[in-house]
């Protein structure tokens, strides 16, 4: 990515793709003969480019950057569309954007998974639940206002549910060691959601009983989970109390007197991975993944930026700046590096040889 001060903003996808004889490489492919090699990689020059294009902003959020006629296969494998689609909603709404709105945005916890899905969901719910067990719950869905707070008690239900749809639907069909290794599930099954509730079911929807009966058991196991962990009172849940930062220290799982010293404290905190504040996290809910260095500049004025780096930017545990960012990081607190040389505040670090 880059931007200069004449406005000129461009993208370009770097590193060497081979040029495959033959496949996609989705699927292990024959080893004995050359017929699945490469021939080559794809030209420097023709890797995916964009400089200045009309729409006015460059965003990347690991979505999809070709379409069907670019003439190199890259990957099947993107990330979903959610995050990207958000960044491009917020910029293409204006023209005038100051550094603190860019701070903001990358902070956004909106989620357009949940725009895309929700109501769908909601009704095959409804559909199936004839006694009315899960008011509650879907009275709350209907209430949340689509963003991924730490409070919200409605996002650990659409990301608890959005994660169990594939291991309702795929796990008992597949050796369990094949279904873990399976990328992209979650694209997979958006993509059934889709195909089933425009009238498609397909084979797997339509083998299953319907989106109906594959949405409600994966909504029953869901809130089952749920309640074993957090209660049966659903006014008490809250996406903090499952979403949980961690920044682990690479020796920490040696030793849980390592884990003490070298791991800051656990903390709730709000976003996802289809947010643009990237929060990925795994089934326990703890986070695991994120933009490491948030970056904001005005290229108007540069004598000072504003970043966060996670958890801090020292690795010595003895260091103040060891894990001083944390909370920063969850919180979106940005840190201000001036670059006139005019610092109220400096430290000296002095090495000394024995």
């Amino acid at each position: 990515m880059f931007a200069a001060k004449d406005g000129t903003i461009a993208y370009k996808a770097n590193g060497r793709i081979p040029i495959r004889k033959k496949g996609d490489a989705q699927l292990p492919v024959p080893g004995d003969s050359s017929e699945y090699g490469w021939a080559g990689y794809v030209p420097y020059d023709e890797l995916p480019r964009v400089v200045n294009p009309k729409v006015g902003f460059i965003a990347t959020a690991n979505n999809e950057v070709v379409d069907d006629s670019y003439p190199y296969h890259i990957t099947k494998y993107w990330a979903q569309p959610y995050r990207y689609m958000r960044i491009a909603e917020v910029l293409g709404k204006g023209d005038n954007f100051t550094a603190e709105d860019m701070m903001e945005l990358q902070m956004d916890q909106a989620n357009l998974y949940a725009r895309e899905f929700l109501q769908d969901l909601i009704g095959s719910v409804e559909a199936t639940d004839k006694e009315g067990r899960y008011t509650d719950v879907i009275s709350m869905l209907r209430e949340w206002n689509q963003i991924d707070s730490p409070e919200a008690g409605a996002p650990l239900v659409f990301h608890k549910l959005m994660r169990q749809l594939p291991k309702t639907m795929l796990s008992s069909e597949m050796p369990g060691d094949v279904y873990r290794l399976m990328p992209g599930k979650g694209q997979i099954v958006d993509q059934m959601l889709r195909d089933a509730y425009s009238g498609k079911l397909g084979v797997w929807v339509s083998n299953y009983g319907g989106v109906d009966k594959w949405v409600y058991d994966a909504f029953e196991t869901s809130i089952a989970e749920i309640e074993e962990r957090f209660g049966n009172d659903s006014a008490k849940w809250k996406w903090g109390d499952f979403h949980q930062l961690a920044f682990p220290h690479s020796l920490s799982a040696a030793s849980p007197i390592f884990a003490y010293f070298l791991n800051p404290e656990k903390q709730a905190i709000g976003g996802s991975n289809v947010t643009v504040q990237a929060a990925a996290f795994n089934d326990n809910g703890t986070v695991y993944h994120g933009a490491s260095w948030r970056f904001v500049a005005d290229l108007s004025d540069l004598s000072t930026t504003y970043h966060i780096v996670g958890p801090g930017q020292s690795g010595h545990m003895k260091s103040k700046w060891f894990h001083d960012q944390a909370e920063d990081w969850a919180n979106g607190i940005y840190h201000e590096t001036v670059l006139d040389g005019k610092v109220e505040k400096g430290y000296t670090l002095k090495l000394k040889a024995k």
